[in-house]
């Protein structure tokens, strides 16, 4: 699997974050900041069914309140971070697995998430791509709006959208 990095210029209007991309041979995985440099970039990033990933919300604001209240209600947890990831119909994102635990809350579309029924590394030091969910035996979830899933650190998974769709990612401390 070949990774590709590249790091973009900041957008200097206000509450907007650095743009980071992310591409793997299998699909991509864009890291964009709210705000965009061109009012296309979206638009070509969706046509090219691109999964958008938003990061670092700073705390306080609406997206990070809602992680952590949630997080505290339902999982008695604190928030070690929060992503926002916008889907266009047939989006994806890589197989991987996260450091922590991640609460997944469906905001809007339809999702498919498959999950390895035994984890990769049980003790991760840090999300790790790997090239594909086996030889572990698979889990496969539809996740409509308003499903939750928690799925535990070092489980690997991946999602594709069948559906544009609307998903937050919270990565819970333990």
């Amino acid at each position: 699997m070949t990774l590709r990095t590249v790091s973009l210029p900041q957008s200097r209007a206000r509450g907007t974050l650095a743009l980071r991309c992310v591409r793997t041979d299998a699909c991509s995985l864009r890291f964009i900041p709210i705000g965009c440099e061109r009012d296309g970039d979206l638009r070509e990033l969706f046509a090219g069914a691109v999964t958008i990933r938003v990061d670092h919300f700073r705390r306080g604001s609406w997206l990070d309140d809602l992680a952590r209240q949630v997080a505290f209600d339902h999982c008695g947890c604190a928030v070690r971070h929060v992503s926002l990831f916008l889907s266009p119909r047939g989006g994806s994102t890589p197989p991987h697995y996260d450091a922590n635990d991640v609460l997944v809350l469906q905001l809007r579309g339809l999702k498919k998430l498959r999950v390895s029924h035994a984890p990769y590394d049980p003790e991760p030091a840090e999300d790790t791509l790997v090239d594909s969910l086996r030889p572990h035996p698979i889990l496969q979830f539809e996740l409509r709006r308003g499903d939750a899933v928690i799925i535990p650190r070092g489980y690997a998974h991946e999602t594709w959208s069948t559906m544009a769709s609307i998903t937050v990612g919270i990565g819970l401390q333990s």
